[in-house]
C-alpha cells in the first residue's frame, strides 16, 4: 500500500518493492521529502541486511554445535559397543502369518509396513494410533496408473482412532442387504474412531452385488476423516460413501472431512458428509478429484456427486467430472443447512459434463442460505468448465419444482445468489 511505513522490506518481492517505491518518490514534489523517503528506504534495506546477517551467524552456531553433539555420540557408540554377531534374530527374515499382520492391527501404536505381500482376511483396526502402509507404491491416483506391493483382500472394520492407511490396494466384494448382511469395504464400530487418515491406496469392489458400498459411517466417531491420493472404483451403491452415518441423522461432529486428488472411477452412486443441525461440521472439502462414471453407469438413486449440509465451510474446487447422464434432478454439488449458526461454500475451478446445476441447495421456509458476504464464499464457473449444464444453481427444493419459492428463513439478509456461472442462470421458480 502506498504511503505506508514498513520496518522490513524482506517480505516484498521485486516487483512490489518497485510499486512501493515509486509511488512513495512520486507522491512528493519536494526534493527535500523525496531524499528523507530514500534515506528511510536505504536505512530500511541496511538492517535488512544485518538481519539476514545475524540469521546467519545463528545458522553457522547451531551447525558447529551439531558438528560437536555428533561427534560426541560416536565416541559415546565405540565406547558401548554392541556385539551384534550376539543378536543374529535381526538378520533373519521376519515371515508372519495373514492372521499375525491382521492382529497387530488390534494393538495400539503398531506401525506395520508391508511389501510383495497378498494379505487375505478382514482386517480389524481396533488399536489405536496404528498405521498399516504398503512400502514402494508407484503412481498417481489422478494420471490413473497407482500400482503397490501389497494387496489386501477383505473389508476394514475401525474402531480404533488416528489410524493411518497408506499405500495399499485393497479388494473388496462388498454388499449391503435390507440392514441384514451390511458388509461395505470401510465401516465403523464403537463410535470411538476420531481421526482417520487414508493416502494413496486402491479401494477395488470385486463384487456385482447391486448395492456395493465403500465407506458406511455409521459408528463413526466423527472428528477428522481424510482420503487423498487414492483410486475408488466399481462400487455399485446409490451410496458411494457416507461419512458418519448410514444415510440417516447424524449424531456425532467432523471437524473436517477432506476428499483430495483422488480417482473414482465406475461408481454409481453419490458421496454425503451429514452434520448435525444443532452443531454443524467444521469443513467438507473436494478438491481435485475426477469422477468418471464408466460402464456401470449412474444408480437411479443418485442425486448429486457431492453432497454436505449443516457445515459451515463446503470447499468444492478444482474437480474434474465425466461420463455422467443428464436428468432434470442430477447435480454435481449440493450444500444446504438448516442451522441458523452462518455458512459459505466455495464452488470453482470445476470442470463437468451432463448435469442439470453445478450447485444446489435448499433455501425454503426451514433452511438458511449461504453467507455471500463471507470473503471465502465463491459460485464460479468458465464456459469451458461446463458442458450441457442446464443451470448454474437452483435454490428451491425438490430442486427440479418451479412451483417452489425461494423462501430461506435468511432470505431478508441473503438475497438468491446469482454466481458467475457463464451462461447458465438459475432454475426459474415461483
Amino acid at each position: 500500500m502506498a504511503n505506508e511505513l514498513k520496518s522490513t522490506f524482506s517480505d516484498m518481492e521485486a516487483s512490489a518493492f518497485r510499486v512501493y517505491a515509486e509511488d512513495l518518490l512520486e507522491a512528493y514534489t519536494s526534493a527535500a521529502e523525496r531524499q528523507r523517503l530514500q534515506a528511510y528506504m536505504l536505512q530500511t534495506i541496511a538492517q535488512d541486511r544485518q538481519n539476514v546477517v545475524d540469521d546467519q551467524e545463528s545458522i553457522n552456531d547451531k551447525r558447529v554445535r551439531r558438528r560437536d553433539q555428533q561427534s560426541i555420540l560416536e565416541e559415546l557408540v565405540l565406547k558401548h559397543s554392541h556385539d551384534y554377531s550376539r543378536a543374529p534374530d535381526l538378520f533373519q527374515d521376519q515371515i508372519k502369518s495373514d492372521a499375525e499382520i491382521i492382529a497387530l492391527c488390534t494393538q495400539d501404536d503398531a506401525e506395520i509396513y508391508l511389501k510383495n505381500r497378498n494379505i487375505t482376511g478382514n482386517i480389524t483396526l481396533s488399536g489405536d494410533k496404528v498405521k498399516l502402509c504398503g512400502l514402494d507404491a508407484t503412481g498417481s491416483a489422478l494420471t490413473n496408473d497407482l500400482v503397490h506391493t501389497c494387496i489386501c483382500t477383505g473389508r476394514l472394520i475401525v474402531s480404533g482412532t488416528d489410524v493411518t492407511l497408506e499405500g495399499i490396494h485393497f479388494k473388496f466384494a462388498a454388499e449391503w442387504t435390507d440392514l441384514a448382511d451390511e458388509f461395505p469395504m470401510i465401516k465403523f464400530s464403537g463410535g470411538t474412531n476420531v481421526k482417520l487418515t487414508i493416502k494413496n491406496c486402491t479401494f477395488e469392489n470385486t463384487g456385482t452385488h447391486a448395492d456395493g458400498r465403500f465407506v458406511s459411517g455409521a459408528g463413526s466417531g466423527g472428528g477428522v476423516q481424510s482420503i487423498q491420493g487414492c483410486v475408488i472404483k466399481n462400487f455399485t451403491s446409490w451410496m458411494l460413501l457416507d461419512a458418519t452415518t448410514d444415510s440417516a441423522t447424524p449424531t456425532v461432529r467432523l471437524d473436517s472431512f477432506t476428499l483430495d486428488s483422488c480417482r473414482i472411477d465406475n461408481c454409481m452412486g453419490s458421496i454425503a458428509v451429514r452434520g448435525i443441525q444443532a452443531n454443524p461440521n467444521g469443513v467438507a472439502s473436494f478438491t481435485k478429484n475426477v469422477v468418471a462414471f464408466g460402464a456401470n453407469g449412474q444408480h437411479a438413486s443418485f442425486w448429486d456427486v457431492f453432497e454436505a449440509n449443516n457445515t459451515l465451510r463446503v470447499i468444492c474446487t478444482g474437480n474434474t467430472c465425466t461420463g455422467a447422464v443428464a436428468t432434470d434432478n442430477r447435480g454435481f454439488l449440493q450444500a444446504f443447512s438448516k442451522s441458523a449458526i452462518p455458512w459459505m461454500v466455495r464452488y470453482q475451478e470445476n470442470t463437468i459434463t451432463n448435469f442439470a446445476a453445478c450447485f444446489r441447495c435448499a433455501c425454503n421456509a426451514g433452511f438458511y442460505a449461504p453467507n455471500t458476504y463471507d470473503v471465502q464464499f465463491a459460485l464460479k464457473a468458465t464456459a469451458a468448465e461446463t458442458t450441457n449444464v442446464t443451470n448454474g444453481g437452483s435454490y428451491v427444493y425438490p430442486y427440479n419444482d418451479a412451483t417452489k419459492t425461494y423462501a430461506p428463513e435468511n432470505g431478508a439478509t441473503f438475497s438468491e445468489p446469482t454466481g458467475e456461472f457463464a451462461g447458465l442462470t438459475n432454475f426459474a421458480h415461483a
